[in-house]
C-alpha cells in the first residue's frame, strides 16, 4: 500500500483540487432546495398579491447559474480524477512490469532468440490486443 501511495506524490495538485471541486459541486447541489423553497414561499406570494415577479426571476436565474457552476465543477473534478488515476495506474504498471521482467531475466539465460522474440511480441503482437486497436480499427 505504501508503494501504491508513493505514486500519488507526482499528482499532488490533482489529488487536492479534485476533491475541492467535488465539494463545490455538493455545496451547489445542497443550496438548490433552499432557493426553491424561497421561490415557492416568498416569490409566489409576492407574485400573487403584489404582482412583483422580481424574486421569482432573480432566484430562477440564480438557480440556473448554480446548476451550470455545479456541472462545471463536476467536469473539472472528473478531469483531475482521470489524470490522477491514469498516472498512478501507469506508475504501478511500469513498476510491476519492471519487477516481472527482472525476475524473468534473472531465472533464464539471455539469448538472442529470447530478445528477438520479446521485440517481436512488443512490436507486432501487443498492439493487436490493445483496446485502442479495437476502437480505432476500420
Amino acid at each position: 500500500m505504501e508503494k501504491a501511495l508513493s505514486s500519488l506524490k507526482k499528482y499532488k495538485i490533482p489529488c487536492i483540487l479534485g476533491p475541492i471541486f467535488k465539494m463545490v459541486e455538493v455545496i451547489f447541489e445542497l443550496i438548490t432546495p433552499f432557493i426553491m423553497r424561497f421561490i415557492i414561499n416568498v416569490g409566489i406570494n409576492e407574485a400573487i398579491y403584489d404582482k412583483n415577479y422580481f424574486n421569482i426571476i432573480f432566484y430562477s436565474i440564480l438557480l440556473l447559474l448554480l446548476a451550470v457552476l455545479g456541472f462545471s465543477s463536476t467536469i473539472v473534478c472528473q478531469y483531475f480524477a482521470s489524470i490522477t488515476t491514469w498516472g498512478v495506474g501507469e506508475d504501478i504498471r511500469n513498476r510491476l512490469y519492471k519487477n516481472i521482467s527482472c525476475y524473468y531475466l534473472s531465472n533464464h539465460p539471455i539469448t538472442f532468440e529470447f530478445l528477438s522474440y520479446q521485440a517481436y511480441t512488443r512490436t507486432y503482437l501487443r498492439p493487436l490486443f490493445s483496446p485502442s486497436a479495437f476502437i480505432f480499427s476500420s
